[in-house]
């Protein structure tokens, strides 16, 4: 499956110490990540949907597509410049 920027959720809520999480969907599930200082923390926190699953997608993957997206999107800019 090829990732694209729709397949990006930026933030599809907060974790319980109020962090900003977000997603990446595949077919019926995915992977989540939370956005914290660095982006190397950033993909570190990439964890498979423990619900429904990764949806076909493959964790290295989503980390190799994360790392060239999300420092190019508006809050990536913000946070790590």
């Amino acid at each position: 499956m090829t990732m694209t920027a729709n397949n990006v959720d930026l933030c599809q809520g907060q974790d319980e110490q109020g962090r900003d999480f977000g997603y990446v969907a595949g077919d019926d599930g995915g992977y989540f990540f939370t956005w914290v200082p660095t982006l190397s923390e950033t993909l570190d926190s990439i964890e498979e949907d423990e619900q429904d699953g990764s949806g076909g997608l493959d964790e290295y993957e989503v980390r190799e597509f994360l790392a060239d997206y999300l420092p190019e999107t508006g809050r990536g800019l913000a946070m790590w410049g």
